[in-house]
């Protein structure tokens, strides 16, 4: 009978993945005391009250566009987001180097001593596996469809290394040794050109269940959230061209002992990473509350933005606003007649990383009437779009790190001497064709992004009282859009012809 009940406990603690069974039991061995003095002081190991190094504050989940219309255009719904299309933002999801410890003894070595805060930037990857990311360790399998690193494992009311050894579990809580696999990672990235003058992150998404990261062989910082997403300022580990970015992920931390429930326990870079970049002058957070009035008729919607400054010594103290315009959800009727406007006042630039990391800016509220809204039900969602921007005291949008003196002589240096004399030229109208394909799409979006501008600087001049110069303004922005359609129509064409 207690056999029984024993086989039967087996059964109940499996999981199929992948069509096979994976249970917390796996090949049993005798425990064993997992002391080991060699990782004393490592977060992951006894820090149980260090759960991050230099992470930035968490926040509300945005993404930074290069003008409003792109905000507008790529966010189409919750479930139709198309960020790639940001010009501030890079995926480094795709192929990493990949190297598999099944403990930390076995792990390429770090630096130790005074050097303890340095990576080994020299790994030879040349040997190592390649990882796609995101992806969990556990569900990679090789040519014969056996798991190629490890299994996952699945347990409910207990620590899934609890067959493999004994840990510590008073005052001195440690993390497992034994059985505790670590994943090493490295690729290569190049930062865009034009994100010079603004502030780099990194955002790791998901990674399971802690993690060390190091940008050009400097350590960043630490994080052991596995499901809340993990993010760094790493400007100041840049350099030109192209930098590495190393990542070192442990199957178990001490944070592990918070996750002792019922799901399958695996680990790795499991969710998106991004680069992502802001102006000196950033917003940090934000955060909208809805209001319906005691008729359920008309709504107030509260806006709390918190503003920050990365470094930009001439914005300090200047007077900013905060705009918010309310669209239906095809980003194209407006809600709002006028805007909701906040005045802001810059906070004092923080140049320093950890300075960085703890200053939560400074913060500003706004609300505005929202007449009759669409009501939000079960089955009629009526969503709305909010396009929030931060305005400079001259009322210019901030959407980048340089000067905003828009002289705009835009020299950008397309003479397109090609040594092609004749573009009717076999050799030559490939690559013609090509680079005017990729001119037309710059013009395109250069000049949408003027647009925006124009209108930007009339709604101001209307407020400022001069509405002929803001009417003026308006029907040459009309005027310029024309042009830009022709454009569109000239891209359209010559796309058409390559496909002939």
């Amino acid at each position: 009978m207690h056999l029984r009940k024993k086989i039967l406990s087996v059964v109940l603690a499996g999981a199929m993945i992948g069509g096979e069974l994976v249970t917390g039991i796996g090949s049993f061995t005798l425990p064993v005391n997992a002391a080991d003095s060699s990782f004393a002081g490592e977060e992951w190991y006894d820090q149980i009250d260090k759960v991050e190094e230099n992470r930035e504050p968490a926040h509300a989940y945005f993404t930074p566009y290069e003008s409003a219309e792109k905000a507008l255009t790529n966010e189409k719904s919750v479930l139709d987001v198309d960020e790639s299309e940001s010009a501030y933002k890079q995926s480094l999801n795709g192929t990493w180097k990949f190297k598999f410890a099944q403990k930390p003894a076995e792990r390429e070595k770090q630096a130790k001593g005074a050097d303890a805060k340095n990576y080994v930037e020299n790994w030879d990857t040349s040997g190592w596996d390649d990882i796609k990311v995101p992806s969990s360790i556990q569900t990679i399998k090789d040519a014969d469809g056996n798991f190629k690193y490890e299994k996952p494992i699945y347990v409910n009311q207990r620590y899934p290394w609890q067959n493999y050894e004994n840990v510590s579990l008073g005052a001195n809580v440690t993390a497992p040794t034994v059985n505790n696999s670590v994943g090493q990672y490295k690729r290569t990235f190049t930062v865009p050109s034009d994100w010079d003058g603004r502030d780099v992150f990194v955002s790791f998404e998901g990674v399971e269940s802690a993690f060390y990261l190091y940008v050009n062989g400097q350590r960043v910082g630490y994080g052991e959230d596995s499901y809340t997403t993990d993010e760094f300022n790493i400007t100041s580990y840049l350099k030109k061209g192209e930098n590495t970015i190393a990542v070192e992920v442990y199957r178990w931390s001490t944070g592990s002992y918070l996750e002792n429930q019922d799901y399958i326990r695996m680990s790795g870079i499991f969710r998106d990473v991004n680069l992502y970049s802001k102006a000196k002058v950033e917003m940090r957070d934000l955060f909208v509350k809805t209001d319906l009035d005691n008729n359920y008729k008309d709504a107030t919607l509260t806006l709390d933005a918190d503003i920050r400054n990365l470094g930009d010594d001439t914005a300090a103290g200047k007077k900013y606003t905060v705009s918010a315009d309310l669209y239906k959800i095809d980003g194209k009727t407006k809600v709002w007649s006028e805007p909701m406007v906040i005045e802001a006042t810059v906070p004092t630039a923080k140049k320093n990383v950890a300075e960085k990391a703890d200053d939560k800016g400074a913060h500003f509220t706004g609300d505005k009437t929202v007449t009759n809204p669409d009501k939000r039900f079960a089955d009629t969602q009526n969503l709305n779009k909010l396009l929030v921007q931060i305005n400079d005291e001259n009322g210019n949008v901030v959407p980048h790190g340089h000067e905003h003196n828009h002289s705009h002589e835009h020299t950008h240096g397309h003479t397109h001497e090609h040594g092609c004399s004749n573009c009717g030229d076999n050799e030559c109208q490939g690559s013609c064709t090509e680079e005017v394909v990729a001119l037309l799409n710059y013009m395109l979006s250069h000049n949408e992004h003027h647009a925006e501008e124009l209108d930007q600087m009339a709604e101001n001049l209307a407020k400022l009282g001069m509405e002929d110069a803001a009417k003026t303004i308006k029907e040459g922005v009309a005027d310029f859009q024309k042009g830009n359609m022709r454009l569109g129509l000239a891209l359209t064409l010559v796309k058409e012809h390559l496909k002939d």
